[in-house]
C-alpha cells in the first residue's frame, strides 16, 4: 500500500508519540554497507568501533571510481527493526546540501548523525573526492531531536547517482528509556 504525504506524516506522528522517551539511551547495534554497483564505488571501510562500554564510533570510507559526481539521489526510510517503514523519503542530495528548506525528517537524520561535523558531505555537488564519515561518535546519552518510542530501529539509505542504484546502508540502533 502506498501512503500519501499526509498519511505518512500521520503515521510518523503516531509512531513517534506512541511511547515517547525524552531521556532516551541509544545503543548502536549494527552497520551494514552494501555495494550495488562495484564498478562505481568501493567501501574501503564500514565499521563500528567500541570506544568504551557506552561509546561507539562509526567510520565509513567510500572510494568513488567515476568522478565527478553531479547527481545524487537518496531514498531513505526509518523503521522499527523487522517491520515496515513508518516513514520513507526521497531527496536530491545536491539540492539538500544547498537548500535551507530541507525535508524535515531527512534533516533530522542528518543532524542526529552530526554528519556536518563528521563527514566531508557538507557541500553541494559536484563531489570530486571520496566520501568519508570519520569517527562519528554515539554514546548512550545522545539525544534525539524528536521524542521517539523505545525499541530497535533501522535507518536505511539507498544511494543512487544518475538514476542508477549504487549502494545501500543500514544503521541499526536500540533506544531504551
Amino acid at each position: 500500500m502506498r501512503f500519501t504525504c499526509s498519511m505518512q506524516i500521520l503515521c510518523v506522528a503516531f509512531s513517534l508519540l506512541a511511547t515517547p522517551t525524552l531521556a532516551a539511551f541509544i545503543k548502536l547495534t549494527g552497520l551494514e554497507c552494501l555495494i550495488v554497483d562495484p564498478s562505481y564505488l568501493v567501501f574501503q571501510n564500514c565499521i563500528i568501533k567500541a570506544y568504551n562500554r557506552d561509546v561507539k564510533e562509526v567510520s565509513v570510507a567510500v572510494k568513488l571510481l567515476q568522478l565527478p559526481v553531479t547527481n545524487v539521489t537518496i531514498r531513505g526510510d526509518i523503521r522499527r527493526r523487522f517491520k515496515l517503514p513508518f516513514y520513507s523519503y526521497n531527496i536530491d542530495g545536491c539540492i539538500f546540501m544547498q537548500s535551507n528548506r530541507r525535508n524535515p525528517i531527512a534533516d533530522a537524520v542528518y543532524k542526529f548523525l552530526r554528519l556536518e561535523f563528521h563527514s566531508n558531505l557538507n557541500h553541494s555537488c559536484p563531489y570530486n573526492h571520496d566520501v568519508i564519515v570519520d569517527r562519528l561518535r554515539l554514546d548512550k546519552t545522545f539525544n534525539l531531536p524528536v521524542p521517539i518510542g523505545t525499541g530497535e530501529y533501522v535507518i536505511t539509505t539507498h544511494w543512487h547517482t544518475y538514476n542508477k542504484p549504487r549502494a545501500i546502508t543500514h544503521l541499526i540502533f536500540m533506544i531504551s528509556g
